[in-house]
């Protein structure tokens, strides 16, 4: 299920599994503060829906254990799920000493370059050098190596950190920003992506240990 957390005039949607967390912020009317979870099935056919309407716009409201959403002509209803969600305001509010600034889209293509042989691998991770001005990105398999080189800005220390090339994909291009921040502490502790200005989207991964 996903966390549909309202609160000071925001909805922060928030999906999470074992390996990382994903918080999308958007401005909402509503005069309550409340957290419901829902099946993250019926948010996916609500999101076709509303991409297919004009005016794409939902009313939501609760009837004791289930959300109605009102989309123009289309009405859905869904349970809601039960039990106690993840705290992710402790995860995403994470102290961090490093931070890169990068182009989304030059990293997003070098990293999906580099994800082509690592997909011929199922456990091949992608390696990303920081460096001072530059992230050096490679993945190693049995048919071959991938290089790729973007251009960086960076604050605080640089390391060698490995992740899943697809859950690095999926927070890539979940951002629509041009520039994006990496927010890292360690090679064997989460890090962050997010855009560089506002609150509205935040992207929590765990690296892969990396074996020598």
């Amino acid at each position: 299920g996903e966390l549909m957390d309202v609160r000071d005039g925001y909805l922060y949607l928030v999906a999470v599994d074992g390996f990382r967390i994903s918080m999308r912020r958007t401005k909402v009317q509503s005069d309550q503060n409340f957290k419901v979870t829902v099946p993250g099935k019926a948010l996916t056919e609500i999101n076709k829906i509303l991409e297919t309407e004009e005016d794409s716009v939902a009313t939501i409201s609760f009837t004791g254990k289930h959300a109605l959403f009102t989309m123009n002509n289309t009405i859905v209803l869904t349970r809601l799920l039960e039990g106690q969600f993840l705290n992710y305001q402790r995860n995403l509010s994470m102290d961090f000493s490093s931070k890169v600034i990068v182009d989304k889209q030059e990293l997003l293509d070098s990293v999906d370059r580099a994800a082509l042989i690592s997909r011929e691998s199922k456990n091949s991770p992608i390696r990303l050098d920081i460096q001072d001005k530059t992230m050096l990105i490679t993945s190693n398999a049995e048919n071959g190596t991938a290089h790729e080189e973007v251009p960086i800005e960076l604050e605080g220390n640089g390391l060698t950190i490995a992740f899943n090339p697809k859950y690095y994909l999926d927070a890539l291009k979940a951002v629509s920003d041009e520039k994006i921040e990496i927010l890292y502490s360690s090679a064997l502790t989460p890090c962050i992506i997010q855009a560089t200005e506002g609150e509205d989207y935040k992207y929590f991964i765990l690296p892969i240990r990396l074996h020598n």
